[in-house]
């Protein structure tokens, strides 16, 4: 079970997924580049809230979402998981209105890409060299992080979500 009781510590929850998974401190700590001392620390309690970091390193060899030790950590609240859960889905309240001006905004990002149609592919600032099948990818990107952010604004704040 990956999910962290509500008795446990982050050190304890920590321990039980290391043990579950058959390793020792010492061979957490070699898989996750993470010093064993520091790793004995976290499990035993004197260091009850490691660094972002830390956590995240943790939690790949563990086999988590990095999130996952954020919440135990507590960094992060479930809350705010659940809500970027919830506006993760794909258009789910968002407006005409809202995808027009998604639009707008991701064609105003995208003027800041250069392309330059003869060698067929985009720089942003110049410095990074995309591929026409990145640029795409990169625009998908964004526009799904506009939408993402407009449905986290309006479950935060409340606001209309059908028109």
């Amino acid at each position: 079970m990956f999910e962290k009781d509500a008795t446990e510590t982050l050190g304890q929850y920590i321990t039980r997924l290391r043990k579950e998974k058959g390793y020792s401190q010492r061979k957490l700590a070699l898989l996750s580049g993470i010093s064993n001392t520091t790793i004995n620390r976290i499990e035993s309690g004197e260091t009850p809230n490691p660094d972002a970091p830390t956590l995240k390193a943790l939690a790949e060899v563990l086999g988590l979402e990095e999130t996952t030790l954020l919440v135990a950590a507590g960094y992060i609240k479930d809350t705010v998981i659940t809500k970027i859960s919830s506006a993760a889905k794909d258009e789910e309240g968002l407006t005409p209105r809202d995808m027009h001006q998604i639009e707008k905004d991701l064609e105003k990002m995208m003027e800041d890409i250069h392309v330059n149609p003869e060698e067929g592919f985009a720089s942003f600032d110049g410095n990074t060299n995309m591929s026409e099948e990145d640029l795409e990818l990169f625009e998908d990107a964004l526009r799904t992080a506009l939408k993402v952010a407009k449905r986290l604004n309006k479950i935060t704040y409340g606001t209309k979500t059908s028109q």
